[in-house]
């Protein structure tokens, strides 16, 4: 199997594209939650629902299709800081 990881070196940044295992589910679906949280489709689908509760069930959904056939799941780390 081929390897997935690969560094790229920035001026200010060095960041690392790595495998991210299944205990990375709740991070996944935070950053999910926080890049689309501006995105007006994404507000119409949770109305007035509780901000917990959406994330709740967003990592739910990524723990659950954690394992799905061909799915293959990234992370960027920043490697000056750790940053996910």
């Amino acid at each position: 199997m081929p390897s997935f990881e690969h560094t790229l070196e920035l001026a200010t940044h060095k960041l690392r594209m790595l495998p991210a295992p299944r205990s990375d589910a709740r991070a996944c679906a935070i950053i999910f939650d926080e890049a689309f949280s501006q995105d007006s489709v994404f507000a119409a689908m949770h109305g007035t629902a509780d901000h917990d509760a959406c994330v709740e069930k967003s990592v739910a959904y990524f723990d659950n299709d954690w394992e799905t056939p061909g799915r293959r799941w990234f992370k960027i780390v920043d490697e000056n800081n750790g940053y996910v």
